[in-house]
């Protein structure tokens, strides 16, 4: 039993890990698609960026 109780704690390690990942990368490529999009009318307020994608990030 224990051997087969201590995979699944480091595949769901792993699988966070992974999760965390792809959110990262999805954020980044999404946040790049919404500049885009708002480009126009994100550039009277770019000065702060980070926090628009934060608000949306949300």
């Amino acid at each position: 039993m224990q051997i087969g109780s201590a995979p699944p704690s480091g595949c769901a390690k792993i699988a966070k890990t992974a999760a965390r990942a792809r959110r990262r990368l999805h954020r980044r490529e999404a946040g790049r698609r919404f500049c885009a999009i708002v480009d126009a009318s994100a550039l009277s307020r770019a000065a702060q960026p980070a926090a628009v994608s934060g608000d949306l990030g949300r």
